[in-house]
């Protein structure tokens, strides 16, 4: 039987895995385009069940091409390793504390599934490099929308709650996902076709005014903030879909 491998074979697999995704590191511009088409194929397959074939494709090339400048580890010593590569041992413990302390609560809920501890490589207009660690959460939309919702927010707050400081960007995302809560459309009376248009036109500003104000130019390597944004505006489409959209 093949024994456990050593640290020294753990080392040597972590330095390709990272060298991999420094060398495919992109754009951030063009990976916050990419994901936010991948975020949103992801919630009409949930929604719907399905995609046509040609969006199924481009769903799969898109969940490719997002993780070639990832690198995914499913333990926290191995995590460790990689943050210690380029952050001082406080900063790591941090790091650590603030994405476990998500994780562990992932694991608890219905909806929200861990996929992985990540450290994301991109680059800003200048070439120079973005580094982003974060855990990867994905939503199972078969649930109803306000558990989702419900479910969100306590992995979002399961830092505080263990005592780190959120990031602003999970803050953000925590009092979108609670704006929708409290706005459910369950409650409201049925609007005339027009006004359903002009609804979607207000809620597309808002995305992009979010996307502009908190976007990738200030972009850091804080906790956690990976790509939040994204998920923070998609929340706002996800919100357009339970509005009416979903046919």
């Amino acid at each position: 039987m093949e024994g456990f491998p050593t640290k020294e074979q753990i080392e040597e697999q972590l330095d390709a895995k990272v060298n991999k995704a420094f060398d495919a590191a992109i754009f951030q511009t063009e990976y916050d385009e990419k994901r936010n088409e991948f975020k949103l194929l992801e919630i009409q397959k949930g929604l719907h069940g399905t995609l046509s074939d040609e969006k199924e494709d481009r769903f799969e090339t898109l969940y490719e091409e997002l993780n070639d400048g990832c690198v995914t580890v499913d333990t926290l010593y191995e995590y460790r390793k990689i943050l210690e590569r380029g952050y001082p041992p406080e900063k790591v413990d941090s790091i650590l504390a603030y994405e476990n302390a998500r994780a562990n609560v992932a694991g608890q809920t219905q909806t929200q599934k861990f996929a992985g501890y990540k450290v994301l490589f991109t680059k800003d207009e200048d070439g120079n490099l973005i580094v982003k660690p974060f855990v990867e959460i994905v939503t199972d939309f078969s649930h109803p929308v306000e558990t989702v919702f419900k479910e969100k927010i306590l992995v979002g707050e399961a830092p505080r709650v263990h005592g780190e400081e959120l990031s602003d960007i999970d803050a953000l995302q925590i009092e979108s996902l609670r704006k929708s809560l409290r706005e459910n459309p369950a409650k409201k009376k049925v609007a005339k076709p027009e006004e359903k248009k002009e609804e979607k036109k207000e809620k597309t500003i808002k995305i992009n005014s979010l996307i502009d104000t908190h976007g990738i130019k200030s972009t850091s390597s804080e906790k956690s903030e990976g790509p939040g944004i994204v998920s923070m505006a998609i929340d706002f489409l996800f919100d357009m879909f339970k509005s009416g959209s979903k046919k």
